[in-house]
């Protein structure tokens, strides 16, 4: 009925909320270049960070799905995460085009952002969601206490100039990179320290082989990511960790006049998971998504 259309455009649009909210922050730095030799140099450096959260995670959006008694809330009260980062790196160049590095660092994290999945909604009007939702689970980011993060990291790069023949326009890139994280929670579960720290990724691996042959470029691209915490919970048998996960992209390109180049990009071609978690264990699936594989062309220019 008329009535009952007004009623329910009332209810989903009359609720306006306005939130205000506001910080400064000085981010200091320093670094340092030491020229070993002419090919050898090494960088320390001293800098601090700042990572606001998604403007999608602060307003008031709330997503419920009744059958799993579980919301999904933003958080208006997120305040950005702010880091001191020290590095420690050598690296090496050589002829025609290429270099080798090495590098350690250590981030110290305050007020660091992760998913928390450890809140029960309560009863009562002051709730948080006007009385609703009693006793359903609720997800949502919050600001952790503090937290550090330390690893080191490898890096390759070569062009192949100097092989005969067709075999020149070979190219290769590598990096590594391995990191632990510990943190301090404070969560709807109580403060509980010394866990890993949701987001970070303990370990990576990218290549890359590349071939150029007169107006042809082709590149395909490996990536590695570990098993790594997606979302925090008090209690370990309830946290959920993203499944480790590999891709192969493949891109290629050809000049058909200096000014204009013809792409096309293959994304995921072995039609791998890309985004899947579980619950604890690997075999407690919380979710699977499947992503088939991608194909982007177009036409690139210069004017």
């Amino acid at each position: 009925t008329p009535e009952e259309t007004r009623r329910r455009t009332i209810a989903e649009w009359s609720n306006v909320r306005k939130e205000d909210g506001q910080y400064r922050n000085v981010l200091p730095s320093v670094h340092f270049k030491f020229n070993l030799s002419a090919n050898a140099l090494a960088r320390a450096s001293y800098s601090t960070g700042l990572g606001r959260p998604n403007f999608s995670n602060l307003l008031r959006t709330t997503t419920v799905n009744h059958d799993t008694m579980r919301v999904v809330a933003a958080n208006p009260e997120l305040r950005p995460q702010t880091t001191e980062n020290f590095d420690l790196a050598l690296e090496y160049y050589f002829e025609p085009a290429g270099y080798v590095s090495a590098g350690v660092f250590q981030k110290e994290i305050k007020d660091f952002i992760y998913g928390d999945t450890g809140g029960m909604i309560g009863a009562g009007a002051d709730n948080g969601f006007e009385g609703e939702y009693e006793g359903y689970q609720v997800t949502q980011n919050r600001n952790g206490g503090s937290g550090r993060v330390r690893g080191f990291e490898l890096a390759y790069q070569q062009r192949f100039a100097r092989l005969p023949g067709l075999w020149k326009g070979l190219g290769l890139t590598a990096n590594y990179t391995k990191l632990e994280s510990r943190g301090n929670y404070t969560s709807s579960g109580g403060t509980q320290t010394g866990a890993e720290i949701a987001g970070f990724m303990p370990e990576t691996f990218n290549a890359s082989v590349s071939y150029v042959y007169r107006a042809w470029e082709a590149q395909v691209k490996y990536t590695y990511r570990a098993e790594n915490l997606r979302d925090f919970n008090a209690n370990p048998l309830l946290r959920v960790y993203y499944y480790s996960k590999k891709n192969v992209d493949l891109n290629l390109k050809y000049k058909w006049h200096p000014r204009l180049t013809v792409f096309v990009d293959v994304i995921n071609v072995f039609n791998d998971p890309i985004a899947n978690a579980f619950i604890y264990v690997n075999n407690r699936t919380r979710y699977n998504q499947v992503f088939t594989p991608a194909i982007k062309a177009g036409v690139s220019g210069r004017f």
